[in-house]
């Protein structure tokens, strides 16, 4: 995305003026189709909509625990203090659910298939 935002400012160096990162990122979302504004090309730079900085944060969460990585481990990476916070940012897809729901489901035929013992 990096090269790409450099072709649309034709910037040498960063893409975005720290002094001002919101209004670059949304300027920078807009001219390449990430993003849009709600009401125009007159909206103000808060009437937004589209990829935000933290859709990255998300992205890179899921792929972290998607790899396995335990949640403290993960926390540490991304900066969480908390785990309510690092929940809201670590998007579990429809995929892995399906997955975890499989793994259990081979779990409980395993254990219907094993002879019982008595007394444990």
């Amino acid at each position: 995305m990096q090269k790409m935002l450099s072709k649309v400012f034709r910037k040498q160096g960063p893409v975005f003026d720290i002094t001002n990162w919101k209004r670059e990122w949304i300027r920078a979302c807009v001219a390449c189709g990430e993003g849009k504004m709600k009401h125009g090309a007159s909206s103000k730079w808060y009437e937004y909509e589209g990829l935000t900085v933290h859709d990255f944060r998300r992205s890179a969460l899921s792929n972290i625990t998607e790899a396995g990585v335990s949640v403290p481990d993960a926390m540490s990476i991304s900066g969480h203090k908390t785990v309510s916070t690092f929940l809201r940012y670590n998007i579990v897809s429809k995929q892995r659910k399906r997955d975890t729901m499989r793994k259990v489901e081979d779990m409980a035929a395993a254990k219907r298939k094993s002879p019982r013992t008595k007394g444990i």
